[in-house]
């Protein structure tokens, strides 16, 4: 597997195709995720691989500070344009979860809904995650069982994408138009913060 590769189909497949609908199927559990972890007015959020904001927007609702990042400069615009309808403060930034442009514990809370679990290197963005987290605050995510359609197409993705992923993107960019009916329940996960 080529992770440069991987990155690229990733960009690409979310910054051509229309998003809103798998948006509206994932954001319960990103609720879920925001109200489990104790997101709360006072706390520092960063959300990884946010996708047009569904983390961001119910921390920012909880009243907190967030930070809210994707690999897809596409995503991150949607993302700013979903705040500014919904009367939002986040702040957006273009990053990759491999290498958070962010300095050792600066985030109460470090989120991901479906995106850290597809990156190319999970042990990379899961140091990455805790490392911007500070001590004794939240590192959480979802992901699909193990098992279900959505991992198991997520890890067909990643074993066939190939070194020229400019062709796997193309055929895939009207996925993500259609709606996942067939997607299985998403998972929170919770872990803490090293102390």
């Amino acid at each position: 597997m080529d992770p440069v590769a991987v990155k690229r189909a990733q960009r690409e497949l979310y910054d051509a195709g229309e998003y809103y609908a798998l948006s509206n199927v994932l954001a319960p559990a990103a609720g879920v995720l925001v109200e489990k972890t104790g997101v709360a007015a006072g706390t520092d959020v960063l959300d990884v691989g946010a996708g047009d904001g569904n983390v961001a927007t119910a921390a920012a609702r909880r009243g907190a500070a967030v930070m809210a990042t994707d690999l897809s400069p596409e995503q991150v615009q949607r993302g700013v344009a979903r705040c500014r309808r919904e009367g939002l403060t986040v702040d957006w930034q273009v990053a990759d979860v491999e290498q958070l442009p962010f300095a050792d514990r600066s985030f109460s809370h470090v989120l991901s809904a479906f995106a850290a679990v597809a990156a190319p290197h999970p042990e990379v963005a899961a140091r990455e995650m805790f490392r911007v987290c500070r001590p004794g605050g939240a590192v959480a995510l979802t992901a699909w069982p193990p098992g279900s359609f959505m991992a198991e197409l997520t890890d067909a993705v990643r074993r066939a994408t190939p070194a020229d992923s400019h062709s796997l993107t193309r055929s895939w960019s009207g996925a993500s138009r259609r709606s996942p009916a067939s997607a299985s329940r998403p998972t929170p996960t919770t872990s803490p913060a090293p102390a």
